[in-house]
């Protein structure tokens, strides 16, 4: 016991010398000091019952856990997702406007409600590039995940999708759903990302014409989108056949133009004689009306 106690000492001096040096040094301590502290907590629940130390370190490891990921604004347990609208000019002069709004974020367990595929979503997340933001899953699990994905996105339309079954007036479109993990250093806070976006204004940016074209954004911090976006773009298209890293969903929401409705009738109300006069100067007392015979 008091072995352990000493390791764990010795561990937490350890990493926190281990979080001063270089950044790539860091990463790689960093690793080794989490198999460390992963394999003495499992040794100290063993032991709880003699001493309830693991609960005192798991403490300090979850303190210490917290911090380095505020520090780092590194969010990776959160799932946010934005819906991003291109404004493509109509001519070549004026840039295109970007513009994306969140539409929900929660914790991605209460997405992927399954702890195996979460595991592969955060590793697949952790091999994300700068150059390369997009998540890619493995073949045979990617729909599942993605799906899980989808599901919570088309809740947020479903009233579009009962308008529909309705027949009743609809506008629809068809928006490309992918999982990103951006790690541009302009990238304020690092989650995962679900991306939504118009098919056919993805699949406009690999024009030649649009390529070249300026852009413009609400915020100098919003230019790393324009890349993600171009990364779907040409991912997309090159697995349009047979998407495996992206789901389409078409989005239905009720239009706003409503058939015109006939105007009211209107009906005479029958006169009616009050059963008091209110001759009185002070109608505003009641012990002033008399009521008619």
């Amino acid at each position: 016991v008091w072995a352990s106690i000493t390791v764990s000492l010795g561990v937490l001096v350890i990493s926190s010398l281990a979080s001063s040096r270089m950044p790539k040094q860091q990463a790689e301590a960093d690793t080794i000091s989490e198999m460390i502290w992963g394999l003495l907590l499992q040794f100290l629940i063993l032991i709880n019952d003699i001493l309830p130390l693991g609960a005192v370190v798991n403490i300090i490891y979850q303190t210490y856990q917290a911090r380095r990921k505020w520090v780092r604004r590194d969010f990776w347990e959160v799932m946010n997702l934005s819906i991003n609208t291109i404004d493509l000019p109509s001519n070549d002069r004026s840039p295109i406007k970007l513009k994306f709004r969140t539409l929900w974020e929660k914790p991605c367990a209460a997405i992927i409600q399954n702890d195996h595929a979460l595991n592969m979503l955060n590793k697949a997340a952790e091999k994300t590039t700068k150059a390369n933001p997009v998540i890619t899953l493995p073949n045979t699990e990617s729909w599942y995940i993605l799906n899980m994905v989808l599901n919570e996105v088309s809740a947020l339309f479903s009233v579009g999708y009962v308008f529909q079954d309705m027949k009743l007036p609809l506008r629809r479109s068809t928006y490309v759903l992918a999982l990103t993990a951006e790690k541009q250093d302009a990238v304020r806070t690092k989650k995962i990302r679900v991306m939504l976006v118009q098919r056919e204004c993805l699949l406009s940016l690999l024009q030649p014409r649009v390529q070249n074209m300026e852009w413009e954004f609400e915020k100098a911090s919003h230019g790393p989108r324009r890349e993600t976006l171009k990364a779907i773009a040409t991912q997309f298209f090159h697995q349009k056949d047979n998407p495996k890293d992206f789901i389409e969903v078409e989005v239905c929401l009720p239009a706003l133009e409503f058939p015109s409705v006939a105007p009211a009738q209107t009906t005479s109300v029958p006169s009616f004689q009050l059963p008091y006069s209110m001759s009185s100067p002070n109608r505003s007392s009641p012990s002033h009306w008399s009521l008619n015979s």
